[in-house]
């Protein structure tokens, strides 16, 4: 008889520690975006990134469904930095969704001249389990250049490559959380092959 309302108490102790943990962990979050990059203030203190010091940004946003409903939506961007410093905005983060868009669009306009060069003098640019040239993507050991590419397809967050003559099955796969710097990669793509 006792017991029960034992286990109830360490599990409603359990649970409070939890959230004041939680608390103790978000206090000091709050980030800010200004005209060439955004603000970043945890425990550590308060941090600036220029978006010319941006290596690549990953993102992860998941509609979330319990019996068909949509109950909500996650997000999560990745922001590593040239000093591989690595920074995460989630849902702590009021309008995350905006703070993440901003991000992506600075760090994107910086980035693209840098891509478009690369690919221009033959280099091969990595995005993840994916990579790309003039002459076509890579992924692993495999290589298919870009007269072969019958479509690109981008759906509900996968990306599926499928070959010319290559039956039902895609030539790979990989995710959109997989890829960074995914619109560069997107815009690259879309000047060798088609999108769908």
């Amino acid at each position: 008889e006792i017991i029960a309302p034992l286990i109830f108490a360490g599990i409603a102790f359990l649970v409070g520690v939890l959230l004041l943990f939680n608390a103790w962990r978000n206090w000091s979050v709050a980030a800010a975006l200004y005209e060439n990059g955004f603000a970043y203030n945890d425990r550590k203190g308060l941090q600036q990134v220029r978006w010319d010091q941006i290596e690549a940004v990953w993102q992860a946003i998941t509609k979330h469904y319990r019996n068909g409903i949509y109950v909500g939506t996650t997000h999560i961007y990745t922001v590593r930095t040239n000093d591989s410093q690595k920074i995460v905005l989630d849902d702590r983060f009021k309008k995350v969704e905006d703070l993440g868009n901003a991000v992506l669009k600075g760090s994107t306009n910086a980035l693209w001249p840098k891509y478009v060069q690369l690919v221009q003098s033959g280099q091969r640019v990595i995005f993840g389990p994916l990579a790309l040239d003039s002459q076509g993507m890579y992924t692993g050991k495999k290589s298919l250049l870009w007269n072969d590419i019958k479509a690109v397809k981008i759906q509900s967050g996968t990306i599926s490559v499928s070959k010319k003559d290559g039956g039902w099955f895609a030539w790979t796969t990989a995710s959109v959380p997989q890829i960074p710097n995914f619109y560069i990669f997107y815009e690259l793509v879309g000047k060798f092959a088609k999108i769908e």
